[in-house]
């Protein structure tokens, strides 16, 4: 399936959603939770076909907007179901990568996290 310009734009402003909503699920963003976002994003782990920009304004977006976790993980979920062409296998594993980084950046997974990643990976499965 090829991917239009809105598809790929829509994609990168999920996966800043799912992002918001790890380090959010607590309730709390702590710094260094933040900051591991951030400068995974900036290590550009997700190679040159994925705008940075595009997710990391997605993520302050809804930071600065105190957005609902649990609104913003249903959010990419349901992107999820209705794009799965969009995520290849590659890019699945590194977006559950990215999220586990993400939930210990502050001491070890909380059960917040913990259920949302469980989710993610059941919804990758599907």
């Amino acid at each position: 399936m090829k991917e239009n310009n809105q598809q790929i734009h829509a994609l990168h402003s999920h996966i800043g959603k799912l992002f918001y909503a790890i380090t959010a699920a607590d309730g709390i963003i702590r710094p260094e939770e933040y900051n591991t976002f951030k400068n995974i994003i900036k290590k550009e782990v997700f190679g040159e076909n994925i705008n940075h920009e595009l997710i990391l304004d997605s993520y302050n977006k809804l930071y600065l907007d105190d957005a609902n976790a649990e609104a913003s993980f249903d959010s990419f979920i349901t992107f999820i179901e209705k794009n799965k062409p969009l995520f290849t296998e590659e890019l699945k594993s590194l977006i559950l990568k990215v999220s586990g980084i993400l939930a210990r950046s502050v001491n070890n997974v909380n059960k917040s996290e913990l259920v949302l990643i469980a989710k993610l990976s059941l919804a990758f499965k599907n």
